[in-house]
């Protein structure tokens, strides 16, 4: 004959007396709680961490894009479109140019630059690219007077710091170059002569350490 099991109603089993069984259960409830809490918490991290990348990332780093680049040229510049993908680390830029101090004249554009960050830059808190692809490419080179460019100021401003000023911090594993033109053209000629590069590919160049 089965006994069956004794209640705590019936005086046989203290009342703060679980058996076994069921504070196994309670502890499985307990567990399946902090477990869907730790579930949301990830997940929503996770929509955090995409919305930051897709939404808020792009206009913060054109934003910053081109301001460094007005810095380093003193002339106006623009940068049409910014994609990052966070889960990849990889930033397409799109339609970067910089004005001439001509008016209506473009100095340097560039049609696509595609970038595939590493983890590294975290460590040495400066870029580290895996690829660096630079597409379109064109360069606007013009003789103003004798001795005189375009951008005469920008190759005397550059010389001086020379030695002074540091180093920017880079490094790139694989730098592909693709259909670049370079103009060199004179105030006084008319027809500007045309220089279109191959398809050039570099093995990598680093600053770092």
């Amino acid at each position: 004959m089965w006994m069956k099991r004794p209640h705590a109603a019936a005086g046989l089993v203290p009342a703060g007396r679980r058996w076994p069984q069921a504070r196994w259960v309670g502890a499985m409830g307990r567990w399946k709680r902090v477990f869907k809490r730790a579930a949301c918490v990830a997940g929503g991290a996770v929509l955090l961490y995409a919305a930051l990348g897709f939404l808020a990332a792009p206009p913060i780093v054109r934003a910053l894009l081109t301001r460094k680049l007005e810095k380093s040229f003193h002339r106006p510049a623009a940068i049409r479109s910014v994609r990052v993908n966070p889960f990849t680390w990889a930033i397409r830029i799109r339609g970067l140019s910089v004005q001439d101090r001509e008016a209506g004249q473009t100095l340097l554009a560039v049609e696509e630059v595609v970038a595939d960050v590493e983890a590294r830059s975290l460590y040495w808190r400066a870029p580290v690219l895996s690829r660096l692809e630079i597409v379109g490419p064109r360069l606007r080179i013009v003789r103003l007077a004798p001795l005189r460019l375009n951008v005469s100021d920008l190759l005397k401003g550059w010389a001086s710091r020379r030695g002074r000023e540091p180093k920017a911090a880079f490094a790139a594993s694989d730098v592909l170059l693709s259909e670049g033109r370079v103009e060199l053209a004179a105030r006084a000629r008319g027809r500007p002569h045309a220089l279109t590069p191959q398809r050039r590919a570099h093995p990598g160049f680093r600053t770092l350490p």
